[in-house]
């Protein structure tokens, strides 16, 4: 799909994005008037390519700078950015303010997040069950004659940030001190929130051995980690299961499918080689439990090849943005760390002693027959 410029530089903009977690900063504490307030870390949008329908609007790491920036400079100009409870300037739907903005490219991907502040036991309680979408105005005229240009007006609380197929408007009122009314600001979205993943869980299932029938992004992860906990045990039916795995992880890594183009967040190359490496190396922690060969082969299957890598396996934030929990690699090698490694077989090396004495018998002293031989026959203890 060809990028196409937005259109939409004279109005405000609607970003949904902001899929992670709420984080706690600080502990709940109350005010002198008794009202209940709490810190949290919010991720509010990751830099990439979003739409609006098939227009294509590129979010580079420089406008998520401009932004924060932005953000402190409206702070000391006493320009609060608040969060409602929806894209609204209602001050009754207000739940909190942000306090800080700054971005994090921890993960790979640059990502703007702010600091906020949620008021009230009502605020408090929709952290466990909201997300946010960013409202952004082209202009900004503070009370004090101050400027703005591309500023964060608002972040709004919601419980559907993610919507498919976005490609309409969303109506925003406006503050009367902005000129009141009501406008249709564009909505845009990533393009892994619009469409739908191919992750190919079928081969995953086969794999493991398990019924594929009915697995997609929602239920795959849960089956397969189910599956993967009923080889804990080390006996003969863990033994035969993880027998069959094996011999299916070959064929099972040439089915599994990366995301098509634009379905993902792009992460760079070297940081998925990275994660390879790092993936890699806890893979082999797990050969007392399952063998060499198994280890050998989901490696494969997890790590894949240098410039073929699945963003889906190795990157937890291409994996968090097609609604799994985690990483594939980290849920999987979580799982198999479970399994309880089977006893041990084969011979022995190193020097072993030998006996004939039965357990609590004292006829001999305690001593083992390799001591009794040698007492008996001084010489060939000189020797051996």
């Amino acid at each position: 799909m060809a990028a196409k410029p937005a259109k939409s530089a004279a109005l405000p903009a609607v970003f949904v994005g902001g899929v992670a977690a709420f984080s706690a900063a600080s502990a709940a504490v109350k005010s002198e008037d008794g009202v209940v307030r709490r810190r949290f870390v919010k991720d509010l949008i990751r830099a990439g390519t979003w739409y609006k329908g098939d227009t294509a609007h590129q979010v580079p790491r420089e406008r998520l700078d401009h932004w924060a920036a932005t953000f402190g400079k409206m702070t000391e100009a006493g320009v609060k950015v608040p969060l409602p409870l929806g894209h609204t300037t209602d001050p009754e739907r207000n739940r909190g303010y942000a306090v800080g903005m700054f971005v994090d490219d921890t993960d790979g991907t640059p990502t703007l997040k702010a600091e906020v502040e949620l008021i009230g036991d009502d605020a408090l309680s929709l952290a466990n069950r909201t997300e946010v979408s960013i409202c952004a105005e082209p202009k900004l005229k503070a009370g004090n004659g101050a400027e703005f240009t591309d500023a964060i007006t608002h972040i709004a609380l919601v419980t559907d940030p993610v919507i498919p197929k976005q490609g309409g408007f969303i109506p925003l009122p406006l503050a009367a001190s902005r000129g009141g009314g009501t406008v249709d600001a564009p909505c845009f979205t990533m393009a892994q929130f619009s469409q739908e993943s191919n992750m190919d869980w079928k081969a995953l299932a086969s794999a493991l051995g398990i019924n594929a029938e009915g697995l997609d992004d929602k239920t795959g992860p849960e089956a397969v980690l189910a599956a993967i906990k009923k080889l804990k045990g080390g006996d003969e039916e863990h033994a035969q299961a993880m027998a069959a795995s094996r011999k299916e992880v070959e064929t099972a890594n040439a089915r599994i499918k990366a995301l098509e183009a634009g379905k993902a967040p792009e992460v760079p190359a070297d940081v998925l080689d990275m994660s390879a490496d790092a993936t890699a190396a806890r893979i082999d922690t797990l050969t007392p439990k399952i063998g060499p060969e198994a280890v050998k082969r989901f490696k494969g299957l997890l790590c894949g090849e240098a410039g073929k890598r699945n963003p889906l396996c190795l990157s937890r934030t291409a994996a968090t943005a097609a609604g799994l929990p985690d990483s594939i690699s980290k849920l999987v090698i979580d799982a198999l760390g479970e399994v309880v490694a089977g006893p041990a077989t084969g011979g022995k090396a190193g020097t072993q002693a030998f006996s004939r004495n039965v357990p609590g018998d004292k006829s001999n002293g305690g001593k083992s027959g390799a001591d009794r031989l040698a007492e008996l026959d001084p010489e060939l203890n000189k020797k051996y």
